[in-house]
């Protein structure tokens, strides 16, 4: 359980003057909604970018049924791929971060890579680490 404090910095105490927020529908009080509608000082613009195919609209918070309805900013349906890449590419010239050199190569042939160059039974032992990482205790001890 958070504290008051923990509550208020979650969303009140972050660096810089925005947050956005990627892909969270408001659609249920499982995650992040409690927390939103408990910080009651320092509310920080927030953009909400839910995922759209393509660019559909922007709705003003105060407009909204959401636990952000009083927060200072915007609802933006639009495709979050994209948004990503843009947000990416300023960043990298408002920066001047080096240009990001695109490998053709695959993951799939990387992780085989990778594998190849374990210590004899590395490979199932990281196997058996991510199936147990992902509650499949029983295909983890088979491994």
């Amino acid at each position: 359980m958070l504290s008051k404090d923990e509550k208020n910095g979650a969303l009140g105490g972050c660096y810089g003057k925005k947050i956005i927020i990627l892909g969270y529908s408001c659609s249920d009080d499982f995650d992040i909604s409690p927390i939103v509608r408990e910080v009651k000082q320092n509310k920080k613009a927030i953009y909400l970018i839910q995922h759209s195919n393509e660019f559909s609209s922007i709705l003003d918070f105060s407009k909204s049924m959401t636990p952000f309805l009083q927060y200072p900013g915007y609802i933006i349906k639009s495709n979050t791929d994209v948004f990503v890449k843009d947000l990416w590419s300023k960043c990298i010239r408002c920066n001047n971060y080096p240009e990001f050199v695109k490998d053709d190569t695959g993951w799939l042939t990387e992780v085989q890579d990778w594998v190849e160059r374990l210590p004899a039974g590395g490979n199932h032992f990281i196997i058996g680490k991510i199936y147990y990482g992902l509650s499949e205790y029983d295909k983890a001890i088979l491994i």
